[in-house]
């Protein structure tokens, strides 16, 4: 085989594979994707819903220290 077709077809070789990986590449992206819309749709549709009026559930500790207030300020 001449030396000009074995560079062409070792240039071929090559351009194949990145061609693989390019496509490997842009595979992985979209499932990446889809996969973070599915999450999301799973979020929203599991949410709690919020009603107007209703009070919003907070857990907190009774014996939790207040941080709102300064130390030595008491309120009545």
């Amino acid at each position: 085989m001449p030396p000009d077709l074995r560079l062409a077809d070792r240039r071929s070789r090559v351009g194949s594979k990145l061609k693989r990986v390019g496509s490997g590449i842009v595979y992985l992206i979209g499932a990446l994707a889809i996969g973070y819309l599915a999450l999301y749709a799973y979020v929203m549709f599991t949410r709690p819903q919020l009603v107007p009026g209703e009070p919003i559930k907070i857990f907190r500790k009774p014996d939790a220290p207040k941080y709102s207030q300064a130390p030595g300020l008491r309120r009545s």
